[in-house]
């Protein structure tokens, strides 16, 4: 049988065959998904005897999807990359995905169980992920191309895998990857989906970042199922990470895709971990932490912090432990030391406007939810003791790190505290869902308690009543508060911009170098307008330069003519550079191309230098 016309029909299908551009995306990173979700559930079932309701199998799958395309991608984007030549990665892809799908098929044979019962919470979990991916999807509307500047990098990552037979135009390479490591797992992902739609990777990473979005929130329904044995809990918990704060939703306006991708997976390693500590079979629990292992190199692999959030989680989970087993005394004294830290730390946030910003998302429109699981504290603690409290200590550790001073090699490298304040801030929702659920756990059976025997079966006729209220509260705040559309603090890019960028390319030579706006930080310079994206759409070299630089000086004309910048450029943001000053000096500055929010000019008073 020639197979090459099945691989040529589904080329020709997923290139032109579906809607374009991004629903074509978002169809077939969805089918990878699910495929790796079934490869996922398959294997587990082959590997443990243990019984797995449906809705845990289905929040594990897909947890532990994203590891698998990035397992099955990644050795060949470095075959690629250091074989350094032109590879049909479409066709590779999807011959890797037909292989994946007869490996689920010989694992379903194999398996030792089948998914269980929880029909009404598989249902419920299906249908709030459906909801969470319409609603994230629906932030991609009226965004060109990725938010914030480090996108750039991101997009250029993406192209080099690619396209390995060029030179790279990213600072992160596969080929040096010893030297200059990155997270190169969701750019292994992005690749894999632009490899099989033939799409831009700058579509792709929109797409899936916002399906990574969706996924986060299921990905934690198994911890707090395990860890609370109820199904109401966890599907609370998704909720609450879903729609309870800001975070991690905004950090799709910084671009923080790698980030994302770490967090959506590394609860599925702390779920094969708890399923081997489960088993009573040695063999299966030799096999399942041999898992486990795999999945948190993967999940490093997508982005390194996500290792702190497990060696943070699961030191919390134990630590809880220790800490109930433990004398009265010592209880007693390190509920002492937890309090003194804890208004150590609000004395810290309180002077240091800063550290204010970590936890606005959860202080301001994200208040009511906090406060909620403030309140469901009491009953945590009374019933799921060891979850509630390794949640605390969990959340005391996210804030602790964001304070602690980075050593001197890792704060050469940028890094100021052991995790930058932006990944506190955008985790910080981990440790208050699995308090949340906790507290929610634990408030049935003390209402229960509470009544009188006659009031016993009323009590049970409230609880679905006070449980689908407090879903309402999490939902409505949410309505009224966020605002599911992408910030224009982090919008760089306009249509005027794109409209710069076709004509740059038609009409600027290509060894040009183009002086675009940036800012600092006291670590590196970032681009502050379109023209950070001029380099990787047009091929065109740039030069940083302080956004509010004057041009009306002889001195500074000079050094800006000194290095090799013949042309600047003015994008559609408020910290462009000053076109009015540009226009004030015509012998010095000829506008090419001029759009409301975007300007090129050419420097034509650089004559003497070279």
């Amino acid at each position: 049988m020639d197979w090459s016309i099945f691989v040529s029909l589904g080329k020709s299908w997923l290139s032109s065959g579906l809607p374009d551009p991004r629903w074509r995306i978002a169809l077939v990173a969805g089918l990878s998904i699910i495929l790796g979700a079934l490869f996922i559930i398959s294997l587990l079932q082959a590997l443990t005897g243990q019984n797995l309701d449906r809705a845990s199998a289905l929040a594990l799958g897909l947890s532990g999807a994203p590891l698998v395309l990035i397992l099955v991608a990644f050795p060949v984007l470095i075959w690629g990359a250091f074989r350094g030549a032109v590879l049909d990665f479409q066709t590779i892809f999807i011959l890797l995905a037909c292989g994946l799908g007869l490996g689920t098929l010989l694992l379903h044979h194999q398996r030792k169980t089948a998914g269980t019962g929880g029909t009404w919470t598989l249902a419920a979990l299906a249908l709030l992920l459906a909801g969470l991916t319409l609603l994230r999807l629906s932030f991609l509307r009226g965004l060109l191309l990725p938010p914030y500047f480090d996108s750039v990098e991101h997009f250029q990552i993406v192209n080099d895998l690619l396209h390995p037979e060029g030179p790279p135009q990213a600072f992160y390479t596969l080929a040096r990857i010893t030297q200059r490591y990155y997270h190169f797992g969701f750019h292994a992902l992005a690749a894999w989906v632009s490899g099989l739609t033939g799409a831009s990777p700058a579509d792709t990473i929109l797409v899936l970042g916002q399906l990574l979005q969706a996924l986060i929130p299921i990905s934690l329904f198994f911890p707090i199922k395990a860890a609370t044995r109820s199904d109401a809990a966890a599907l609370f918990g998704v909720l609450l990470a879903g729609l309870g704060w800001r975070m991690p939703a905004f950090a799709s306006n910084w671009g923080k895709y790698p980030a994302l991708t770490g967090i959506a997976t590394f609860p599925f390693g702390l779920g094969v971990a708890f399923l081997a500590f489960s088993s009573l079979d040695k063999k299966e629990r030799r096999r399942l932490f041999s898992l486990a292992v795999l999945a948190a190199i993967l999940s490093t692999l997508a982005h390194t912090r996500s290792a702190i959030l497990m060696i943070a989680a699961a030191g919390s989970w134990f630590a809880a432990g220790k800490i109930l087993r433990a004398k009265r005394t010592w209880q007693i004294g390190m509920a002492a030391a937890f309090t003194a830290l804890l208004f150590w730390l609000v004395h810290q946030i309180a002077e240091d406007q800063s550290l204010l910003f970590i936890l606005q998302p959860y202080l301001m429109d994200g208040l009511i939810p906090s406060l909620l699981v403030v309140l469901l504290i009491p009953f945590g603690l009374k019933h799921f003791p060891q979850a509630t409290l390794a949640g605390l200590l969990w959340l005391l550790i996210l804030l602790l790190s964001a304070l602690t001073p980075s050593p001197g090699a890792l704060e050469r490298l940028g890094y100021l505290s052991l995790l930058d304040r932006p990944f506190v801030q955008m985790t910080l929702f981990l440790p208050l869902t699995l308090i949340g659920g906790a507290g929610l756990a634990g408030l049935k059976p003390t209402l229960l308690q509470l009544s009188t025997r006659k009031w016993a079966d009323f009590q049970k006729r409230l609880w679905p009543y006070l449980y689908l209220s407090l879903c309402l509260v999490v939902t409505l705040n949410a309505l009224r508060g966020y605002d599911f559309a992408p910030s224009p603090c982090c919008q760089l890019v306009t249509q005027d911009d794109l409209a710069a960028y076709t004509w740059i390319r038609e009409n600027l030579p290509t060894e040009a170098t183009i002086l675009i706006a940036s800012n600092r930080t006291p670590t590196q310079a970032f681009g502050v307008d379109g023209g950070i994206w001029i380099n990787a759409l047009t091929g065109r070299q740039t030069e940083k330069w302080s956004h509010n630089a004057p041009f009306d000086s002889p001195a500074i004309l000079e050094a800006i003519c000194a290095s090799g910048a013949r042309y600047i450029y003015a994008g559609g943001t408020s910290s462009r550079f000053s076109v009015e000053d540009l226009a004030t000096q015509p012998a010095w500055y000829q506008a090419l191309f001029v759009r409301p929010r975007a300007y090129l000019f050419a420097i034509t008073g650089c004559e003497g230098h070279p």
